[in-house]
């Protein structure tokens, strides 16, 4: 019985959710007629249903515009990059040019804005020194800013001033400044030590403002070139493929260099009056390929200075002055040389010149009236040294220096690059270019220079390389010329010369004008442009003269 009532309640459960299915699916599908809170319900789900999608739409809309802008912004910029990159590229060789020049121009405000502050300074007290009191009274600067000098200082020497000829007014006036003055022995040029407060910038300039008839200039520092290694130790440096002297001549394949430049033994008859100076090293005279040479020597170096190592200035005048029986013969040995000494040993034992020792050496080849001046060393501009090889020049005296071995990017060297001196650089025996060679527009012409035979000091030979070792080629072809010479001076001599073209055609920053070429003869004729050489008769070699070799000390005329 109990069993049949739980049944029944069962089915009627069961019977009552049936109905409110029903119920539920009846007010479902007609809302409004039967149930109008059910329709407000419904209608306010869809509202918020489509509030919902709305937002969800204007959230990507938002998103949508977020990335186009994004994409605008970074095409904006690649665009922006690649404008830059082409302008780089565009400009690139005078960006590269111009960012030395910026540097310089960067580092001399810098050291301007230095100065400034100093002697801002230091101006502030009472005057110090009488050199101090008469610097401010005049308006001089107590220091001149590296930067601002019309060009590199490069290395000083010494912490002085140089004077050339100066007046006992100057002088006088110069120890009112408080300058000590040291004159060179049987010279025009006198050394003045600043007082205390002053560098030899600053002192320069003072001189200058207070002497404006004067020659003032500082004495920079010269180095000779260094060799094929690379090396800038100068021990490093020596010769390759060295062996003892001999004698019987040269073989061409060991020699190449005459051969490449067309040289001919007795051409040396052509030079036999001409003065050469060759200014450098020291030079072993000792060794057998000066015996029997005219050759005086002169010593230019500072009282109690050490003489550098002889390797340089030997192995070049060997290339124009060696005995024609020696193992190294000469291309002109019948010449009358001029060595200058000039060069020092440093604190680190390597060869330095400067200002100073050449110009007492120019003065020396000035009063030996010497033709043409062998220079194969490596310095700044200097102002000084300019003026000198100019004033020479102009007199008829015909300057030969190496071009330098800093590579092809390297500034413009001194001597070479003055106007009135022919650069020369260096190629080898195929004219292909001497890999550590300088390039620039002041290059002039091209003459062998790697793996020259040459002397070596303490009675050995061997191989040398470098443009110091191409400028002596030059020197001999300009003094077999230089008689023959109508205008004595680079010019001239350019125009006199025979000279074969290389690289691009004409005149370049590699091979200037081209390789010199020797004459056929002691005689030439101008046909118009470069010289054509026109040989009159066969020269003959004349026996080489008694051994005069001599030394003078330094200082002496």
């Amino acid at each position: 019985m109990a069993g049949r009532r739980h049944a029944y309640g069962r089915r009627r459960h069961r019977a009552w959710l049936s109905a409110c299915l029903r119920l539920g699916i009846v007010l479902a599908a007609v809302p409004s007629v039967s149930h109008p809170w059910s329709s407000r319900v419904w209608a306010g789900s869809r509202e918020t249903e489509r509030a919902r999608e709305e937002a969800q739409k204007a959230a990507e809309r938002a998103r949508e515009q977020a990335r186009e802008a994004a994409e605008r912004s970074r095409e904006r910029t690649r665009q922006s990059t690649e404008d830059e990159r082409e302008d780089r590229s565009r400009d690139g060789e005078s960006r590269r040019e111009q960012e030395s020049d910026r540097e310089r121009r960067t580092s001399g405000e810098r050291e301007s804005r230095r100065f400034r502050s100093q002697e801002h300074d230091e101006d502030a007290g009472p005057p110090k020194t009488v050199a101090d009191m008469l610097r401010r009274m005049s308006g001089a600067p107590r220091k001149a800013p590296l930067g601002g000098l019309e060009h590199h200082l490069g290395e000083l020497a010494t912490p002085e001033v140089l004077a050339v000829g100066l007046s006992r007014t100057g002088i006088s006036r110069a120890r009112d400044l408080g300058f000590k003055i040291k004159p060179s022995p049987h010279s025009r040029v006198v050394r003045l030590f600043p007082p205390p407060g002053l560098d030899a910038i600053g002192a320069r300039d003072l001189l200058r403002g207070d002497l404006p008839g004067d020659r003032f200039g500082l004495n920079h520092a010269y180095r000779p070139y260094r060799s094929a290694t690379g090396e800038k130790d100068d021990f490093a440096a020596r010769a390759a493929g060295v062996r003892k002297a001999t004698s019987g001549g040269c073989e061409a394949a060991r020699c190449y260099g005459p051969g490449v430049i067309g040289w001919q033994s007795e051409l040396r008859t052509c030079a036999k009056d001409i003065r050469i100076g060759v200014i450098d090293t020291s030079i072993d005279r000792d060794h057998p390929a000066f015996r029997g040479r005219h050759v005086e020597i002169g010593n230019f170096l500072a009282p109690g200075a050490s003489r550098s190592v002889n390797w340089h200035g030997t192995g070049v005048l060997a290339v124009l002055a060696g005995t024609p029986n020696s193992g190294t013969p000469g291309l002109v040995p019948d010449a009358h040389f001029f060595a200058a000494d000039v060069y020092q040993s440093d604190e680190n034992g390597l060869p330095v010149a400067d200002t100073a020792s050449l110009l007492r050496a120019l003065e020396w080849m000035g009063e030996s009236k010497v033709d043409v001046i062998n220079m194969s060393m490596s310095g700044p501009r200097d102002e000084l040294l300019e003026r000198a090889i100019g004033d020479m020049s102009a007199r008829g005296v015909v300057f030969v220096a190496a071009a330098g071995n800093g590579g092809p990017n390297a500034p413009p060297s001194y001597p070479a690059a003055y106007d009135p001196v022919i650069a020369v650089t260096a190629v080898d025996k195929s004219l292909r270019s001497y890999v550590h060679a300088s390039h620039g527009a002041y290059i002039d012409v091209a003459a062998p220079g790697v793996g020259i035979w040459t002397a070596v000091p303490n009675a050995l030979e061997g191989y040398h390389s470098g443009t110091s070792f191409a400028a002596p080629f030059v020197t001999a072809i300009v003094a077999a010329k230089l008689n023959d010479l109508q205008r004595k001076s680079k010019e001239g001599v350019l125009r006199a010369l025979t000279i074969r073209d290389l690289g691009v055609a004409g005149r370049d920053r590699v091979y200037g004008h081209g390789l010199v070429v020797a004459p056929t003869g002691c005689s030439h004729e101008v046909a118009g442009g470069w010289m054509t050489t026109v040989v009159h008769g066969s020269a003959t070699p004349l026996a080489a003269p008694a051994s005069s070799l001599s030394v003078r000390p330094a200082g002496q005329r």
